[in-house]
């Protein structure tokens, strides 16, 4: 009774390596859920080295479903708005921590 693996088919579309990992950490790990900054950066290195990514662009990719999201959709509610801003105002201390942390 040990989950394995996750699967997702809600936006099924093809995607590169790190488009399908940002989306999967924005909608499984949810940052927003930890709090501005350290908590949500340490979580999302956590999933990161789990997976085993150590590629770069990661974060930009996070932030694209989630700009879609409020710009394609015709009201996307405060909740869509305040992600958004989360995660331009969290953005930079992930890099930072991110890059930080696969040094």
């Amino acid at each position: 009774m040990i989950p394995v693996a996750i699967i997702d088919w809600d936006t099924t579309r093809p995607g590169s390596r790190v488009e399908n990992l940002s989306e999967f950490l924005w909608a499984f790990v949810h940052p927003a859920v930890y709090g501005d900054g350290d908590p949500a950066a340490r979580m999302l290195g956590v999933a990161i080295d789990e997976y085993g990514y150590r590629g770069t662009g990661l974060v930009e990719a996070m932030l694209e479903p989630v700009r879609r999201f409020v710009l394609d959709d015709p009201d996307p509610g405060e909740w869509g708005v305040g992600e958004l801003d989360y995660m331009e105002r969290n953005a930079p201390s992930f890099e930072a921590y991110l890059r930080g942390s696969r040094a």
